[in-house]
């Protein structure tokens, strides 16, 4: 490997083409996430994206134990990462049909099938459908099947450029000279990877849609987990009107559940009411913290009596067999408690860093347990 003039990396005698991995690594994962794995299994992870493919492409041992590492990462990854998730029960007539329909399924090709399980280059993925297209089904070894649509999903990432920064635009663009701060809208896109999770034996189908990686300010993800469920009753004729007729199991007892037992993971930020009317927003920036236990909020919690109630917590679920963690927000509005304790609903909670769709699927396992 040798430099540039300008300092970026040129790839010298390799033959090997990283770059549909580590594309779709980037697609799919942030970099603080790589990095963690990589240095967990004894890798000197480099300093960022470059790095890592030019560390990747080098032939010899070195290069195809780290292309092996990140293969295994981005085959986990792909159905997992950020997720929100709706679960829905169905009685065992209507899964035996959906099961049998679905043991006999066929994938068509598609415009995704090119590249499947990588990403579509950047220009491909351009001119790619937002439809939701089935490009894999899953079984599982407890019999069931994890449904896999991919598609362009486009939003829109709001960055904030200040002081210097803004500096730099004004002295550039002559309308925008003597802002201080200059917030930019930027459209974009990625490929999705969208779940319809079919579990007979625990009698649920699960929606688990993907979301982007950056700041979304319109990204609808109520709207996205409808569209999933009309995506899997296209392709299962049993199913069809199902998710119109039936509602998301309620997932706001939970909130409660998670805070009362300390078991169920390290809470990291939570919004609270007190009895007094005021509305607290509490989070931790220990990784090792646990805001039941810290002091501001124990001390606070007991000046009202501990008439507290939760309406939006994120929680380090700890997982076991084997032993991980992955976070979920169970995010509802303080509005929610102006309802009866038994009318107050919550359709979906944020998995905001699942390492595997086998990770995801045991921590639903686990929130459903608090319900």
């Amino acid at each position: 490997m040798t430099k540039a003039q300008d300092g970026s990396s040129l790839l010298l005698s390799s033959n090997v083409d990283v770059n549909p991995l580590v594309r779709s690594l980037r697609n799919r994962a942030k970099w603080p996430w790589v990095r963690d794995y990589l240095k967990a299994n004894d890798i000197k992870p480099g300093g960022g994206w470059t790095d890592l493919a030019v560390s990747s492409s080098e032939l010899g041992q070195k290069g195809q134990q780290l292309r092996a590492l990140l293969e295994t990462y981005f085959s986990a990854i792909r159905t997992g990462g950020l997720k929100y998730v709706q679960v829905f029960e169905l009685d065992a007539a209507l899964l035996s049909a959906v099961s049998s329909q679905l043991a006999g399924a066929l994938v068509t090709k598609s415009a995704f099938s090119s590249t499947y399980p990588y990403t579509l280059p950047e220009g491909q993925l351009r001119s790619a459908s937002n439809q939701l297209t089935l490009c894999e089904i899953i079984p599982t070894s407890r019999g069931d099947f994890v449904l896999v649509f991919c598609s362009r999903k486009d939003y829109t990432e709001k960055e904030v450029f200040s002081d210097s920064a803004a500096v730099l635009i004004g002295n550039q663009v002559p309308t925008l000279e003597g802002f201080t701060t200059i917030v930019g809208l930027r459209r974009r896109s990625f490929q999705a990877y969208d779940l319809a999770i079919v579990r007979p034996s625990l009698g649920r189908i699960e929606i688990a849609v993907d979301m982007p990686l950056s700041h979304a300010t319109d990204f609808n993800k109520v709207e996205q987990a409808l569209r999933v469920g009309a995506a899997i009753e296209t392709h299962v004729s049993s199913l069809h009107g199902f998710f119109a007729g039936n509602t998301a199991l309620n997932l706001f007892p939970a909130i409660a559940e998670i805070y009362g037992n300390i078991n169920a993971g390290k809470i990291a930020e939570l919004h609270l009411r007190t009895s007094t009317g005021l509305v607290d927003v509490l989070r931790t920036t220990l990784p090792d913290d646990d805001l039941r236990n810290n002091p501001y909020h124990t001390d606070a919690a007991k000046a009202v009596k501990n008439q507290v109630e939760l309406f939006d917590v994120t929680t380090r679920l700890m997982l076991a067999f084997p032993q991980t963690e992955t976070t979920v927000r169970l995010k509802s509005f303080v509005a929610e408690l102006a309802n009866k304790e038994d009318h107050r609903f919550l359709a979906g909670v944020d998995f905001l860093d699942s390492s595997s769709e086998h990770d995801l699927l045991r921590a639903i396992n686990k929130l459903t347990s608090y319900l």
